[in-house]
């Protein structure tokens, strides 16, 4: 297939969501590549856009709705649930186990700003994880800023979390002990309701893009006691440059020899013959298996090129932040962040270079 085809497919897919039976068949090929050709293109057009807006532009394109109401509105929450293949593991059932969906799933944070586009994304976790939860681990915390407010519905209960950031939470009234709402509660609660649509729209496009229609088969481990899951990624610089990466925060389960969960760092290079294969799995070894919490010292490799490898085997019942890092070379700057117990949201809205 040729590269402009394969562009033109990405493109179909992105503007009209199809089924990959659908664009195979236009496409004239077997179904199994297309998923493999959309997510390249993905990474490749999308890996390492920023999609999280300055509060100037938030302000810039602030619909009159929320400048009359809410004018310090900066990202509209709310969580999204795919299913997944049930493991037999009783331990991964009971992680995975959404109690609002009745079923196996894993879990995102979407964030919509006023004016209707997607302005955050999270990786997966599993499905048993609160809604404080996801918040607190997923990095948006580390997005905004004192003065803003932040929407979103009542089960966010994340208003401790976002005082200690100088944010307002705005959530519908809870009746608590109370026997009837306030008119001014009610009227309160239903232009939430009126303006927070923009994100129920926005995650209907996820479902609508069919990318999630079929349940996610979660790979051989779901027959075994532990989930394992890889995730490998290769940084590369401008040809004579070295490519140096620092750590923002670094939390991952620690165990000895950092067997279970780790990231590791390689250099890495072209193959010989083929300038479209790089290889690094066996390449000179950077740093050793890093785990824990301690935040690692920047890595510097030799070349321009850097393999990167993290690793989880999902045994752990609590949820680590896992690790955010940033990468440079030459006069470019991408970032890359980690969450811990994650799938990552593949061909949909990548916000960063994902890990997992």
């Amino acid at each position: 297939m040729l590269l402009v085809d394969e562009l033109f497919m990405f493109c179909v897919q992105l503007k009209l969501g199809l089924f990959e039976q659908d664009l195979a068949n236009r496409f004239q090929i077997h179904r199994s590549p297309v998923c493999r050709k959309v997510i390249t293109e993905t990474n490749f057009f999308l890996g390492s856009q920023v999609i999280w807006p300055s509060r100037e532009d938030v302000n810039s394109y602030m619909p009159e709705g929320f400048k009359r109401f809410y004018a310090s509105m900066r990202v509209i929450l709310d969580c999204t649930e795919i299913f997944v293949q049930t493991p037999t593991s009783l331990l991964l059932q009971s992680q995975l186990h959404s109690t609002y969906k009745s079923n196996t799933t894993l879990k995102g944070l979407i964030g919509s700003t006023p004016y209707g586009t997607i302005s955050f994304v999270s990786s997966l976790y599993t499905g048993g994880i609160s809604d404080k939860g996801i918040t607190r681990c997923s990095g948006i915390l580390d997005l905004l800023e004192p003065g803003d407010s932040v929407m979103a519905e009542k089960g966010f209960d994340i208003e401790d979390l976002l005082r200690e950031k100088g944010v307002e939470l705005n959530i519908p009234q809870f009746l608590e002990s109370l026997e009837q709402i306030s008119a001014q509660d009610v009227q309160k609660t239903k232009t939430i309701a009126c303006l927070r649509i923009h994100v129920e729209r926005a995650m209907r496009r996820v479902k609508g893009y069919h990318f999630f229609v079929l349940t996610i088969f979660i790979g051989n481990g779901a027959s075994d006691s532990t989930f394992h899951s890889t995730q490998i990624l290769w940084l590369r610089g401008d040809a004579g440059r070295q490519v140096q990466i620092d750590f923002d925060t670094f939390e991952l389960e620690y165990s000895k020899d950092c067997k279970h969960d780790y990231v590791e760092f390689r250099e890495a290079s072209i193959e010989v013959g083929d300038p479209k294969t790089i290889s690094g799995k066996n390449g000179p070894i950077l740093t050793n298996r890093l785990c824990g919490n301690t935040k690692p010292n920047s890595i510097q490799s030799q070349g321009n090129m850097v393999w990167v490898q993290f690793m989880s085997d999902g045994n752990s019942t609590t949820v680590y932040k896992g690790f955010r890092a940033s990468f440079k070379a030459g006069q470019g700057r991408l970032s890359a962040s980690c969450p811990l117990m994650l799938l990552f949201l593949s061909a949909l809205i990548v916000k960063k270079v994902n890990l997992l």
